[in-house]
């Protein structure tokens, strides 16, 4: 299976076995959330809010963002490009060996995957960054000036 990505001006390419172990990529993308609180930060000392990022694993970061003394607490689940790839590979394996033709309902079952509360996404979009639609219900976008203009 290969999966194929252009988004914010960053080519990524993976090629995985049918179990969904990664073969081969190649991709100019290191990035880390972790490099964006300042500008988060930025952005947020306008309507007078704090954040404070704490890691919690490589993945996982609790955030807290503080409005006139209250804290509101939100998980960040940070998943690099290759995220998702042996879940989609285990959903083309499934589909491809189900006898009825091909239907939401099928990839549906076949996904058993959970919906994502919130997409944060930077810049203009092609698709969202790694998430598949069936990992997404909804998504809300929010703009860092620092990626405004990348294509």
């Amino acid at each position: 299976m290969i999966l194929w990505a252009h988004d914010l001006g960053i080519l990524f390419i993976a090629l995985s076995d049918c179990k969904g172990e990664l073969l081969f990529q190649t991709s100019y993308y290191l990035g880390s959330f972790l490099t964006l609180k300042t500008e988060i930060n930025n952005k947020l000392k306008t309507d007078k809010r704090v954040l404070t990022i704490t890691p919690q694993s490589d993945t996982v970061y609790r955030c807290n963002i503080g409005v006139s003394g209250e804290l509101s607490e939100l998980i960040i689940h940070y998943h690099d490009i290759n995220y998702g790839l042996s879940d989609m590979c285990k959903v083309a394996q499934k589909v491809c060996l189900h006898s009825e033709r091909v239907s939401s309902t099928v990839i549906q079952n076949a996904s058993n995957l959970p919906n994502m509360e919130l997409t944060v996404h930077f810049g203009n979009y092609t698709n969202l960054s790694g998430v598949f639609p069936w990992q997404c219900r909804s998504s809300e976008f929010l703009s860092i000036r620092s990626h405004w203009r990348i294509q």
